[in-house]
């Protein structure tokens, strides 16, 4: 597996939109829409690839300069359970680490918290709902 920065509007770029609305939209009955797509070019993507073939992505919003937030985490369906997902974060952790942030945030959803909460995130105030689904705010000192 190859772990790679990418830009909006890179070829890498429309797979990952491919990959989020096939991971994390089609299953609740919705497509991914302009507003989830709105503030891409202000944030850091990453990826795993297998071949050439993207089989994870993520989003990172930076909040200020210590603090960023992950977001629109996909795992494509026939690779999650295998360790991908794990991979991803620790190398995205890493990268943040070099960058100089110290901590991270994220809304998971609520099915994925006990992922988060094995890869060291610690969940946060009360459960909340967004596209249908609960979520919790989760947060790890990187």
């Amino acid at each position: 597996m190859k772990f790679k920065e990418y830009s909006v509007g890179d070829d890498l770029y429309r797979d990952s939109l491919r990959l989020r609305e096939e991971c994390l939209r089609i299953p609740l009955g919705l497509k991914l829409s302009e507003s989830d797509k709105a503030r891409d070019s202000e944030q850091f993507h990453f990826c795993l690839l297998d071949e050439l073939e993207m089989i994870a992505s993520i989003s990172v919003d930076p909040l200020n300069r210590f603090c960023v937030q992950f977001r629109q985490m996909a795992v494509k369906t026939t690779r999650q359970g295998r360790g991908v997902g794990a991979l991803l974060l620790t190398l995205v952790e890493k990268e943040m680490v070099e960058r100089g942030y110290q901590r991270i945030v994220m809304d998971a959803r609520v099915m994925a918290e006990a992922f988060y909460d094995k890869q060291g995130y610690q969940a946060e105030g009360e459960r909340f709902s967004r596209v249908g689904i609960d979520h919790i705010r989760m947060s790890k000192k990187i």
